[in-house]
């Protein structure tokens, strides 16, 4: 009986290790999007909100919950990104994706640049804190490549890879001091 005891505890015990470590990992590639841009949707998590705006010719979607903000995204129409001063760059499903570190503030900004030359270019600026807040990770692996129909409107299959290679570069980003 003590032998069982220990087993449970033990188990008890990494399985709250493991999904605590897990979780900021919220993962909400499998929902629908909620909100659609030019070439890109992506799902709003529980209990945030979006601000929408479009200052020239770039929207802007400023995520909170509360007053708090958490991140924003733009989806610049005119390309005018480079992705040299970046540090981690990689690419999923025809976009190339980087993230840097803003100096001046701490700000965590990811890039996601399409193959495409006439297709905007997205970047996401993540506000400064400890660590990758649990809806940040649901906001940015929820990210979808959307590709317009001829009847009007978009087509944004679901792409797994996409949304959670976005996340993995911030939580990469996170993890550099």
């Amino acid at each position: 009986m003590k032998l069982f005891r220990q087993f449970f505890i033990l188990s008890c015990f990494m399985f709250f290790t493991l999904t605590s470590a897990r979780a900021n990992e919220r993962d909400l590639t499998a929902y629908p999007c909620t909100v659609f841009a030019p070439h890109v949707c992506f799902r709003l998590p529980s209990a945030t909100e979006v601000l929408y705006s479009v200052p020239a010719d770039v929207h802007s979607f400023e995520i909170r919950r509360g007053e708090r903000l958490l991140a924003t995204a733009f989806v610049n129409e005119s390309r005018e990104t480079s992705l040299g001063s970046y540090l981690m760059k990689i690419k999923v499903s025809g976009w190339d994706v980087a993230g840097k570190i803003n100096e001046s503030d701490g700000a965590r900004v990811i890039v996601m640049l399409p193959s495409r030359q006439r297709e905007p270019v997205v970047e996401v600026r993540i506000e400064p804190s400890e660590g990758l807040d649990p809806d940040v990770s649901g906001f940015l692996s929820s990210f979808r490549p959307c590709s317009p129909i001829k009847s009007g409107g978009q087509k944004c299959p679901m792409d797994p890879a996409f949304g959670r290679s976005i996340r993995d570069v911030a939580r990469d980003l996170f993890s550099q001091k």
